[in-house]
């Protein structure tokens, strides 16, 4: 051979035993063919013994050729005796000399074409003893080591050592000289490797870095390779392979130091280079290497290799869609859903909740639902609007879903985490794009789906450990407090200070029967300035008109105390005329004291059965307004109080912008968008004067000065 044929031999030999590990898969087949080798050998040397015998059997032959000659001697002499014609003589000498002759060459031709065959089978098996051996220790096996055998392109593969034997072995059976090879045949040589792409420095061109990284081509273990680098870090995309492995033509080392993992993972050369490039993100606390062909907004990956940049621990997130799409289940009703503008029903479920969606004819042949019940998860959609979001906390994902052209049904997110040896899915939440009234009944639990992804929404659980997204209405004045500025170091008085630094809020409880006595003179010591006292309530069965049994003694005390004094009425109307009703009772109340803060009007569902629980939004809207509007009439200035799940999907807050809002929230993530001018921050406040847990209070409004008393008679 060449130089340059030498030289990559020797290149190629140095690369088998560097991926000698890779190799180790193969002894089965290795062993495999020695057996095979062994069968083959035992039938050569079967085949050694019947020449051996044909050997002896000629030997026999030659001698009972030399016997018959002797005899047939005897026999001349004595016909030459017998007979007196010199004629006869000649003519039997010459017929006993031409047998003699032929005799004598079939033998001598006969043990020659024997002992080629023999002089060939031992050449033949020292050379294959040979291949195999080099093959073994991971060597290449060259044309010199093949010469002679039927096939010159032998390589070491088990299926070429067989193919080669047989061959012989057949030479052997035949005596067919003719299907050995010549000496001086010509050895026709193949690559033995072969690149993914010929142009890979043309490729790596449209690569943008980040992180850190950089990247080159580079030869490892004689192959090429696209390699990645940050520090002693290297990510490296096989390019070149060997033909005869082409089982790890796509695989990947990840190396740091003198530590290397290999890899098998699919990945492609043909679409954008920059997807190559690996992440450097942190998970669990850990600074990570993350390798992905994740491509942005819209798109969900199939590759998520993730490494421990400390020991290369590796934690596998393959199959993503898979695993997320596993989290909701659904299915079409065979039942209609009993609403005349959607009556076509899509169930979703995940574990904590279920869902009801409604779609009217033309949107459930939109849909596509073909009937089977294997497509109905493959017609939602989690992909195209999929986004995953890297922090300094870790990973997090999102993903709206929605099915059909544009129906959306509510958003999924979650977070990554790591587990054993996996990127694990976890603190998965599914919400609902739902409209505020969602919970009328006359809506019978169905959803009708969003037409598009609200903007700003809020999320309210439902009845039913559901989630809901609520989108916020831009119709509604919304509130211009700055929460930062809220101080709640102490929990049982907040305070709320302006842009200057003043206190602006005004420290507030309110009260019914259930504190019982209070001595209203350690209240007003502690600092509270206002108190919101229960007037009465309207029972949740019968729907009688009730007093608050300690309303009259903590009207007084307050008064007496200097403590600024509303009222409030828990209220059951199911009507316009009940809730007037009631604004009448609670005036009659009012009489002979003196009221500064406002009146407020107290509706909200019921923990147990009630009589006003099923109201409709427009009905307890329309409840609201007669009796803040009497409220109005009666000259105090009225109020509406719920938390945030009823003043959102309880109430029309556009049709009620004109009255103030009293806000409940027990928690310092205050959410409510919208204006409210009372805050009730707590339900287990503890104020000197007052056994047992109170409710704590801050107004943003100074009332002290709408002062109104009613004259008795």
């Amino acid at each position: 051979m060449s130089d340059k044929k030498d030289t990559t031999i020797d290149e190629l030999r140095e690369a088998y035993e560097a991926d000698k590990e890779r190799r180790n898969v193969r002894e089965d087949e290795l062993q495999a063919a020695k057996d095979y080798l062994g069968v083959l050998l035992k039938e050569i040397e079967e085949k050694n013994k019947e020449l051996e015998a044909k050997k002896a059997e000629s030997a026999g032959l030659a001698d009972a050729l030399r016997k018959s000659e002797n005899e047939k001697e005897v026999e001349v002499k004595a016909t030459k005796e017998a007979r007196e014609s010199g004629r006869y003589k000649s003519i039997w000498i010459g017929i006993s000399i031409i047998e003699f002759l032929t005799i004598l060459a079939l033998l001598v031709s006969f043990f020659i074409v024997c002992g080629k065959l023999k002089a060939d089978a031992e050449k033949k098996q020292e050379n294959i003893d040979d291949v195999i051996s080099s093959y073994k220790e991971g060597q290449i096996v060259t044309d010199e080591k093949v010469r002679g055998f039927k096939n010159p392109e032998l390589d070491g593969t088990y299926d070429k050592i067989r193919a080669d034997y047989e061959l012989l072995l057949e030479a052997l059976r035949t005596g067919n000289l003719d299907l050995l090879p010549k000496e001086d045949e010509k050895v026709v040589e193949e690559p033995l490797t072969a690149k993914i792409t010929d142009d890979l420095a043309g490729f790596a061109e449209g690569i943008l870095l980040r992180d850190g990284f950089t990247y080159r081509s580079e030869k490892i273990d004689g192959l090429e390779y696209l390699v990645f680098l940050k520090d002693d870090l290297k990510v490296c995309y096989k390019n070149e392979y060997f033909l005869d492995d082409r089982q790890y033509k796509y695989s990947m080392i990840v190396q740091k130091g003198d530590k290397r993992i290999y890899e098998h993972i699919n990945y492609d050369f043909s679409k954008n280079p920059s997807l190559l490039c690996p992440m450097i993100v942190k998970l669990n606390g850990s600074e990570m290497v993350l390798i992905t062909d994740y491509a942005g907004y819209g798109s969900m990956p199939e590759l998520f290799r993730m490494f421990d940049v400390r020991d290369l621990t590796e934690y596998n997130g393959d199959d993503m869609h898979g695993r997320i799409n596993k989290l909701i289940n659904t299915s079409f009703s065979e039942d209609p859903s009993g609403l005349a503008e959607a009556p076509f029903v899509l169930n979703l479920s995940t574990t904590k909740a279920s869902y009801k969606y409604g779609f009217n004819e033309t949107g459930f042949n939109e849909i596509g639902y073909s009937g089977n019940e294997a497509t109905e998860n493959e017609l939602i959609d989690i992909v195209s609007e999929f986004r995953l979001e890297f922090s300094e906390e870790g990973i997090s994902w999102l993903t709206e879903v929605k099915i059909g052209s544009g129906y959306y049904l509510g958003e999924l997110r979650g977070e990554l985490t790591l587990g054993y040896g996996t990127v694990l899915i976890n603190n998965a939440k599914f919400g609902a794009f739902v409209p505020y009234n969602v919970e009328d009944p006359e809506l019978l639990g169905i959803i009708i789906p969003a037409e598009s992804v609200p903007e700003n929404y809020l999320t309210i659980g439902g009845r039913q450990s559901e989630t809901y997204y609520v989108a916020v209405n831009e119709n509604i004045t919304k509130s211009t407090y700055d929460v930062t500025k809220l101080d709640v170091t102490d929990r049982d008085n907040w305070v709320y200070y302006d842009e200057n630094g003043k206190q602006v809020s005004i420290r507030g409880i309110d009260v019914s029967r259930y504190q019982e006595e209070i001595d209203w003179k350690q209240v007003a010591k502690a600092g509270v300035k206002f108190a919101m006292i229960r007037a009465g309530f309207r029972g949740i069965n019968e729907g009688t008109l009730e007093t608050d049994p300690y309303f009259e003694a903590n009207m007084k005390g307050a008064a007496e105390a200097g403590i600024q004094i509303g009222v409030y009425f828990f209220s059951q109307a199911v009507n316009k005329t009940e809730a007037v009703e009631e604004a009448d009772y609670v005036a009659n109340l009012l009489t002979g004291y003196e009221i500064s803060y406002p009146v407020v009007f107290d509706t909200e569902r019921y923990a147990k059965e009630a009589r006003a629980n099923d109201l409709s939004v427009k009905d307890r809207t329309d409840i609201c307004i007669a009796f803040c509007d009497r409220i109005t009439e009666l000259g105090y200035t009225p109020m509406i109080y719920a938390n945030t799940k009823y003043m959102v999907m309880g109430l029309d807050l556009e049709r009620l912008e004109k009255y103030d809002k009293w806000f409940a929230c027990y928690t310092n993530h205050i959410t409510m968008p919208y204006d409210f001018k009372m805050l009730q921050y707590s339900d287990t406040g503890v104020v000197p004067g007052i056994k047992g847990n109170v409710d704590l209070d801050i107004s943003f409004v100074d009332y002290s000065k709408n002062v109104v008393k009613k004259a008795e008679g």
